[in-house]
């Protein structure tokens, strides 16, 4: 019968598994934690998943070395329910006993993110974990990064980002540049934020970097740098934010009084259905 239960697995027939995965405990009386494990991941593919934390509980219970997964199984049982409390709650008792256990640590995290008032408890989770050297990708640590931008503490996220650089847990990259240079833009470094950016550039296949980069230096005041990185990322191109690329590099324009050349950038904007309300109240604006 467990052979019958784990090839309906293999095979998607997740009914007939469930079903000689409970035939097998009523008839024999005994538990198994292969059993469990069978059922909860056939209630999980069923996307049942309101009937998934029991046997997966009982199939931690019951082994003797218990699986990674069956832990990551359980919370994300209740992560994908959008049950983010109960997922957080769950991911503390596991990390309790495991507490360097990356994938709930990760899911921990991203529920704190979609509960009201979490998001500094979901930077700590993945602070704490990069502290033991437990977070160690460049993808984690460049969403640890995001994070505390995205929480207004963008500061925090330039000094991981330098020192992940420094220690050489961090490599030049296009998205490694890009986050430095928004947490340096979110705090009002706008100068080192376009420095930021210039790193980027070379790694950048389209023109999206330099448009970040002038609306940095407009930010900054930086009107002359700013048109030169916007006139550079429209004639790159490549990317979305092009209306909004023609507007920033009109805006420059026009705090340099260069009214022909803004109306020009803001006719160019109008041509975006993102930007083109806003273009044409700037061109109303400069006549």
């Amino acid at each position: 019968m467990l052979g019958v239960s784990q090839i309906a697995l293999n095979e998607e027939d997740y009914d007939t598994s469930i079903t000689y995965a409970k035939r097998w405990l009523a008839e024999t009386g005994s538990e198994r934690d292969t059993v469990y494990t069978v059922i909860a991941m056939a209630y999980y593919r069923q996307d049942k998943l309101a009937e998934v934390a029991e046997p997966a509980k009982k199939a931690l219970a019951l082994a003797e070395k218990p699986s990674d997964s069956m832990y990551q199984l359980v919370v994300q049982s209740f992560y994908d329910r959008e049950l983010w409390a109960d997922a957080a709650r769950e991911a503390d008792e596991i990390l309790a006993k495991k507490p360097d256990l990356l994938p709930v640590i990760k899911l921990q995290s991203q529920a704190y993110l979609e509960m009201e008032g979490g998001e500094s408890k979901a930077a700590a989770a993945l602070q704490g974990a990069y502290d033991r050297g437990v977070l160690s990708s460049e993808n984690d640590i460049r969403h640890l990064a995001s994070i505390y931008s995205y929480i207004e503490r963008p500061l925090d996220a330039v000094t991981l980002i330098n020192n992940a650089v420094a220690a050489n847990k961090l490599k030049p990259s296009l998205d490694t540049y890009k986050v430095l240079g928004d947490g340096l833009r979110y705090g009002d470094k706008y100068v080192e934020a376009a420095e930021a950016y210039s790193k980027a550039e070379p790694f950048a296949k389209n023109g999206e970097i330099l448009y970040l980069k002038a609306l940095a230096l407009y930010e900054g005041e930086k009107y002359p740098e700013c048109k030169q990185a916007a006139t550079a990322a429209v004639e790159k191109g490549g990317y979305e934010r092009l209306g909004e690329t023609w507007l920033t590099l009109g805006n420059c324009e026009l705090e340099m009084d260069n009214l022909p050349a803004a109306k020009a950038a803001y006719t160019k904007a109008l041509g975006y259905p993102n930007t083109k309300e806003s273009a044409a109240s700037w061109l109303k604006s400069v006549r």
